[in-house]
């Protein structure tokens, strides 16, 4: 499905809801990540896959994974679904060495638009409407990657 110079495809809500800045511990340049901009370098760099043991549950697709420069022990995992001809961004999952994962996706197509599965299992039903709703979303899945990244 991918390959260079191929766009991906966001609903503009959902990368507003991933783009809330965290610092991980790992990253020894101390520079601002997102989850956005992490699920775009899975995008670019990432390896192809169609494993379906990543905690995407019933959407199906081509998957694509990659592990950052900046963190030795975590592993990103998108999920690309077709959108007519061009993929389209339905998750990203974020799991580490030591058994840890998070998960968001756009479930834009059943009643709630987003879901996000923290560290802890618990999932979050998320609504991606301008204004409380959406800065709640951001806040909430910026500070549990905060809380995966240490």
């Amino acid at each position: 499905m991918t390959s260079s110079g191929e766009n991906l495809w966001i609903r503009p809500l959902f990368y507003d809801a991933l783009s809330g800045e965290f610092y991980p511990s790992g990253d020894s340049a101390k520079k601002a990540h997102t989850v956005g901009r992490l699920a775009i370098a899975t995008f670019e760099k990432g390896t192809r896959s169609y494993d379906t043991t990543v905690g995407f549950g019933s959407i199906r697709g081509e998957q694509l994974h990659y592990r950052p420069s900046w963190s030795s022990t975590t592993d990103a995992t998108i999920l690309c679904t077709m959108r007519g001809e061009r993929p389209e961004l339905s998750g990203i999952a974020l799991s580490d060495d030591y058994g840890s994962t998070l998960v968001v996706k756009d479930t834009s197509e059943e009643q709630v638009q987003a879901r996000l599965i923290t560290i802890d299992g618990v999932s979050i039903d998320l609504a991606l409407e301008l204004g409380k709703e959406l800065d709640h979303a951001r806040s909430l899945i910026t500070q549990t990657a905060r809380d995966f990244f240490g």
